[in-house]
């Protein structure tokens, strides 16, 4: 006990030593403050036998010493913490993608982070929103002569350095390290998969149909939603019972042959670096409209053959309407006995255009979709039974169905979403086709969602190429997918109802 007491006393010593040393209050005083005048004590004090009498002589020129050492250390920390701090560098961001990066040491592994949707990690996204400027930058500054400028010669690379050192790192990994100037060429070559799915959260059509990824450019899906047979099977009583009878569904083979969507837009040559860097955004934004009108609309109004229906409208070989058959064209064209009028529009004439489809998707009004022009919504909300009795029909304001039939619908009619589209015209003629005379119809369309397929190549890149005579720098964004119906013509998937009063 007595050593404990005296040792005690030697560390309260040391602590009045260290306060008067270093100019604190004596509650001031830390462990590490001890440990420094211990640690000298341990230099500079005589061996002493007796542990109960320790003896200490820190002279002024020894404290002095200790003092200018401790004062450089925090002067070197507070550089540190300055230097951490500088402008420009978000710590929290700069965290994240150290963690996003510490998965991302070869060009496979950054790809996979860039264009692998199920990734949905806040610092994965902060990776590819960098990622998708550094893609627009390198076009954009570049030529088709010359090709994407390397993202070390953008001035925003700087940036990108200091403000997110781990991505920095991780793309200097994604080059062939056996080549020593690999990573001084290197530039992105794809949007990422976030931009994508932008384009596809600003469709109204689109999202309503089942969507996968193609695997290629052409390939064949050897199914068809359709055919077979369930039958009874009873108890097996010996090891000799029958097999079980078999069925054959339809074996249908669907070619699905991805299209490129293209869209041109012109810069300025006076645009620099700077200037568009401030643009990207709403260059994104345009980019990200532009696609997803057209992909609505090619779903909507698409026809391959040679001349459009739509013969007022100025469609050629190379509009986007003319990627694959759309829904009014397979409607009206291609299912015989599924289009009629709706001069009367009514709750019984829309119930009379729904029953032209198969009965197995009539049972089941969820699985369906009526599509309508913007323009005559107020008809959907003044709806009558019959032009005899003239009762109201009484519509859900919420739609049914999953969250995906939710987008974009403002009711539903006996249990079918119905959702608005400017892609379906209020100003066709009575036979539902805009001829560029007659613009006083409308027309719906209703349809079973499952029986067509959405994919795409995940390819919205950009290719940039330069004009000095004009004075311009043009960048071509493509977008690569395909819609199919996966039907036979002698099932009832859609049903086109026309000859709708616009007034």
């Amino acid at each position: 006990m007595r050593g404990s007491s005296a040792l005690q006393g030697t560390l309260m010593d040391f602590k009045d030593i260290a306060a008067e040393a270093f100019g604190l209050a004596p509650d001031a005083v830390t462990d590490a403050h001890i440990a420094v005048i211990q640690s000298i004590a341990d230099k500079t004090a005589p061996v002493e036998k007796d542990i109960h009498a320790p003896t200490l002589d820190l002279g002024a020129a020894k404290i002095a010493e200790v003092e200018d050492k401790l004062q450089a250390e925090i002067t070197d920390l507070k550089r540190q913490m300055a230097e951490a701090k500088r402008p420009g560098v978000d710590e929290e961001e700069a965290h994240k993608d150290a963690q996003a990066m510490a998965r991302t040491k070869h060009l496979p592994d950054i790809l996979t982070a860039v264009h692998d949707e199920d990734l949905q990690e806040p610092e994965i996204k902060a990776f590819r929103k960098q990622w998708d400027k550094l893609h627009l930058l390198s076009v954009a500054m570049g030529s088709v002569r010359t090709g994407p400028v390397p993202v070390r010669r953008l001035s925003y690379w700087k940036q990108i350095e200091a403000r997110y050192p781990e991505f920095a790192n991780a793309i200097n990994k994604a080059v062939d390290t056996a080549t020593a100037t690999g990573g001084a060429e290197w530039a992105p070559t794809l949007y990422s998969s976030d931009l994508q799915q932008e384009v596809y959260n600003k469709c109204v059509v689109a999202p309503l149909f089942p969507r996968v990824p193609a695997p290629r450019h052409s390939w064949v899906l050897p199914f068809q939603p359709t055919g077979g047979t369930v039958y009874l099977a009873g108890e097996a009583t010996t090891d000799a019972a029958a097999d079980y009878t078999s069925t054959t569904p339809t074996s249908r083979n669907s070619t699905i042959t991805s299209k490129k969507l293209i869209g041109r837009i012109p810069w300025s040559e006076e645009f620099d670096e700077d200037s568009v860097i401030a643009a990207e955004p709403l260059f994104r934004t345009h980019l990200v409209r532009l696609m997803a009108e057209h992909i609505d609309s090619a779903i909507m109004n698409g026809d391959t053959t040679a001349t459009h229906m739509d013969t007022g409208k100025s469609y050629t070989s190379t509009s986007a309407e003319a990627a694959w058959d759309g829904l009014r064209d397979l409607a009206m064209h291609t299912l015989t006995s599924c289009s009629t009028s709706l001069a009367t529009f009514s709750g019984d004439t829309v119930m009379g255009l729904t029953a032209l489809m198969e009965d197995k998707f009539v049972d089941d009004p969820g699985s369906m979709v009526i599509f309508t022009p913007t323009k005559i919504r107020g008809k959907w909300f003044t709806m009558i039974d019959n032009a005899t009795n003239k009762n109201p029909v009484y519509q859900r304001s919420t739609p049914m169905g999953d969250e995906v039939v939710r987008t974009g619908a403002f009711m539903d009619f006996y249990g079918t979403p119905v959702v608005s589209t400017f892609t379906l015209w209020s100003n066709v003629n009575a036979s539902g086709i805009y001829d560029g005379s007659t613009k006083t119809k409308s027309a719906i369309i209703c349809v079973h969602r499952d029986s067509f397929l959405l994919t795409d190549r995940k390819e919205l890149s950009l290719i940039g190429y330069d004009q000095p005579l004009k004075g311009l720098r043009n960048l071509i964004a493509n977008w690569r997918g395909s819609f199919n119906c996966l039907q036979p013509s002698t099932v009832n998937y859609a049903a086109y109802g026309y000859n709708i009063s616009t007034a």
